[in-house]
């Protein structure tokens, strides 16, 4: 026994009981079409119901039934392989257009199999390079120093009065300039055929932005090389050309 009582009131919701026990309009609505069978102009909106479809279904062949069900189900496959084809197509366009990315993003640069090893190595050689020329050129400002000191002695030496006691002195002094001015000239010209410009610091520069682009493409594509970078492009570039065809 099932006993329905809906009670409305004015300005509230009402109440809706089944056997007494409090329940929503939406259950109401799911249990009506068990309990009543409406006729009229809009009827048809209820073959949706699964109880108006059972008793439709009553009245129908069974070989029509099982003809309707055979091509639902066949159509139901055909949609599932739609999507499973457009979610491939998708997919396979979002892969050809980060490969697309990719190819152009590492192939713009042009770059050079073990280019970051020569360039590291460059640029040690150049670093090396200028600190030899920084000790020649403190070398030198230090020997010039020395030979503008003797030079002087020699000058003031030879404004000495000949003072009978001061001669022993000035006569060992003048040895001393004599016995070092020799090698100093010699030290001198050695360090100054030595000496050499320091590198240009634009070709440094262009090295080091060069070196500074290959790290940030090489921690992009998570490469420790120049060498992989080239592969992964090459692999790319075939998986491109690959995914192109079959498309």
């Amino acid at each position: 026994q099932l006993i329905i009582r809906r009670t409305l009131v004015r300005g509230k919701s009402g109440r809706i009981q089944i056997n007494n026990q409090s329940v929503t309009l939406k259950v109401l609505r799911q249990i009506a079409p068990y309990l009543v069978l409406t006729i009229g102009q809009h009827s048809h909106t209820l073959l949706g119901n699964a109880y108006a479809l059972s008793i439709v279904d009553v009245h129908i062949e069974t070989s029509l039934l099982a003809t309707y069900n055979t091509a639902w189900q066949a159509y139901q496959t055909a949609q599932k392989d739609y999507k499973a084809c457009q979610n491939a197509g998708e997919t396979l366009s979002e892969q050809q257009a980060f490969l697309d990315f990719k190819i152009n993003d590492i192939g713009q640069h042009n770059l050079v199999r073990d280019e970051d090893t020569q360039l590291l190595e460059t640029k040690k050689q150049w670093a090396k390079q200028a600190a030899l020329a920084s000790l020649y050129q403190a070398l030198a400002d230090s020997l010039g120093q020395l030979d503008r000191m003797y030079t002087h002695l020699d000058q003031t030496l030879a404004k000495a009065p000949t003072d009978p006691d001061s001669t022993s002195l000035i006569a060992t002094i003048h040895k001393q300039v004599s016995h070092w001015r020799e090698p100093l000239d010699s030290l001198l010209t050695q360090v100054l055929q030595h000496s050499h410009d320091p590198p240009d610091m634009a070709i440094i520069d262009d090295a080091e932005a060069r070196l500074d682009c290959i790290f940030k493409l090489k921690t992009k594509y998570k490469a420790s090389t120049v060498n992989d970078l080239l592969d992964q492009l090459a692999t790319a570039q075939v998986t491109h050309q690959h995914s192109t065809q079959q498309d």
